[in-house]
């Protein structure tokens, strides 16, 4: 689901020629301008997981990775990690006699799972996404069979999955194409005061 900006110059048509005093002007405006929308992007991509499903948004932002567009490259892109599931602690999973509740959808209900327990692990993740290495953390956790072992780590939906099925990727290429050319502008007009 990479959400990928890409600028070409095709003329200085309209550019002001002041601008061509500065050293790659055009490409770092463009550079720069490419990389605001990029930050905006993650915003919009954020905002759009949390308007569907019931997770903090540092969870689904340390999941984002920007790749920013250089003067000698004008292309940048925005990816969600692939595997970008999170635990199901993070979806406001408690523990009750029953088993553990949880809410994953905006627009659900509390669902439970009989055979699953909360109980805090070493390393992995926190449930931000951010490493836990000697840290415990709490998680969801449900047995196979009788056994005490082996357990499994329960997870939310795949982030990918929401943003597609929502077309949130899609919004978000058309609002970020749509400004590009007056940050572009926004940008020209800044080196050139700045005159760097």
């Amino acid at each position: 689901m990479p959400v990928v900006v890409n600028y070409e110059i095709n003329g200085l048509e309209g550019v002001n020629r002041r601008i061509l005093n500065v050293k790659n002007g055009v490409a770092k405006a463009t550079a720069g301008a490419i990389n605001d929308l990029l930050k905006q992007a993650r915003t919009d991509l954020v905002r759009g997981v949390t308007s569907q499903v019931k997770v903090k948004a540092a969870s689904v932002r340390s999941r984002i990775k920007i790749r920013n567009a250089l003067a000698s490259n004008l292309s940048g892109s925005i990816k969600l990690q692939e595997k970008a599931r999170i635990g199901l602690v993070s979806f406001g999973a408690r523990a009750t006699r029953k088993g553990v509740t949880y809410q994953i959808g905006k627009q659900t209900g509390r669902q439970t799972i009989t055979d699953a327990f909360i109980a805090k692990a070493r390393g992995g993740r926190r449930s931000d996404g951010t490493p836990g290495e000697q840290l415990s953390v709490n998680r969801v956790f449900r047995r196979r069979g009788k056994s005490r072992l082996p357990l499994f780590d329960l997870k939310g939906p795949s982030l990918n999955a929401v943003v597609n099925k929502n077309r949130i990727d899609a919004a978000v290429s058309k609002t970020i194409n749509a400004k590009l050319p007056e940050r572009v502008a926004a940008r020209i007009k800044l080196l050139i005061e700045r005159g760097k």
